[in-house]
Parts: structure tokens; sequence; C-alpha cells
């Protein structure tokens, strides 16, 4: 599970990306995370973008980002990507 910033604007917004890698020769399944943000971010409410063969939508609330029920194809990943803004100076 890597929890990046993969960018950043003078708006105060940035883009969060989080990716799961499956590495075994199987599917994984039942496959869950809940980020919670630290309280100087807010997220932008359903605004999760999946990439990748099998991904299935993420959600997004204000304060946390989260999956439930994924699967992960074999040898595959999914990336998770999410618009956050700060809520105070110098947050993102």
């Amino acid at each position: 599970d890597v929890f990046t910033v993969i960018s950043s604007s003078s708006s105060g917004s940035a883009f969060l990306e989080i990716a799961i890698q499956n590495t075994n020769s199987f599917s994984l399944t039942d496959v869950s995370f809940v980020d919670n943000l630290p309280a100087s971010l807010s997220a932008s409410a359903g605004s999760v973008v999946p990439e990748g063969l099998g991904c299935v939508t993420a959600t997004s609330t204000s304060s946390t980002i989260s999956l439930s029920a994924g699967t992960i194809p074999p040898m595959a990943s999914c990336t998770y990507r999410v618009r956050v803004f700060g809520t105070s100076v110098g947050s993102t």
C-alpha cells in the first residue's frame, strides 16, 4: 500500500495516489483500506479515480478515503487518485 502526493497547485489542492499491488499468482479478494486524512486536509467527496485492470471504485468523504470488497487480479495493481484540499495555509 503506497500513499503519495503526486501533484499540488497554487489553489491549495493536491492529488494523492494510493497504489495496491498483487504479486501473487492468484487474485486478492475482499481487499479493503481506510485512510484517515490529517485534520489539515479535506478530500473532495466522491473524487476517487481508479486505474488498472479489475479496479473497483473507492470512495471518499471529507476526511477519509476508503475501499471495501475489492479484487486485485494476479500480477496486477490498482492505483487510486483523489483530490484533496488544504484546510489551513501550508497544509498541501
